[in-house]
């Protein structure tokens, strides 16, 4: 699903924002992060559609040290319960 959505980011921003338009991912701890960095690797830089606009490859932020990243949590959460 995580490539699913930055592919619809890279054409968003190939789109909309033109060449100019760049973005990066922030993660917090995630389980299948090695795996997850490798794939996002390879789509970035190989195949025959690479994500130009993704900067560089998804990286971890501890949430405890980021007030940003713990609401994301709190509302992943909440929505998830309502869910």
């Amino acid at each position: 699903m995580l490539r699913e959505a930055i592919w619809r980011l890279d054409q968003f921003c190939e789109e909309e924002g033109g060449p100019q338009a760049k973005f990066f991912l922030a993660l917090d701890e995630y389980s299948g992060r090695d795996e997850l960095l490798t794939q996002v690797s390879r789509d970035m830089y190989g195949g025959t559609d690479p994500r130009r606009a993704l900067i560089e490859p998804p990286f971890h932020l501890e949430s405890h040290r980021y007030q940003t990243v713990q609401a994301a949590d709190w509302i992943a959460a909440l929505i998830g319960r309502l869910g």
